[in-house]
């Protein structure tokens, strides 16, 4: 049983990092998008995640979870998907995608948090005369 946990857990190790389809905010992006509606993340094109069914294509989710045909839409998805449950957090510091960043876009999203960070950084320094 011992050698069986342990060879469960070499599995688990070298399992790849999940994909990143959750995007960290600091601003609440529920006041500005809707689930299903387009969102430009990283220099890369995305669909707020309204999957239902996880390890499911967006073609295969139910019909009242799949994103519309426009870029935007004037009213949220049914009801009975909040009721069944999303797959993804769409909170005031969450963003859920519909596919993966690919690396690109992961390295603008690094390239961006370092900038404004010096950004901060600078504008911190210069208010307290030094600079």
């Amino acid at each position: 049983a011992q050698l069986a946990a342990e060879h469960q857990k070499l599995l688990q190790s070298q399992q790849p990092p999940p994909k990143p389809y959750l995007v960290n905010t600091d601003v609440d992006p529920t006041n500005q998008i809707k689930r299903g509606e387009a969102a430009w993340v990283g220099g890369q094109w995305f669909r707020v995640s309204s999957a239902v069914k996880e390890g499911v294509s967006l073609d295969d989710q139910p019909e009242r979870a799949k994103a519309p045909p426009s870029v935007t839409i004037q009213h949220h998805l049914s009801r009975k998907n909040i009721s069944e449950g999303y797959i993804r957090p769409f909170d005031t510091d969450h963003l859920p995608l519909d596919h993966d960043l690919n690396p690109d876009a992961m390295g603008n999203m690094r390239g961006a948090k370092l900038a404004r960070r010096e950004l901060q950084k600078m504008a911190v320094g210069t208010s307290r005369g030094i600079g």
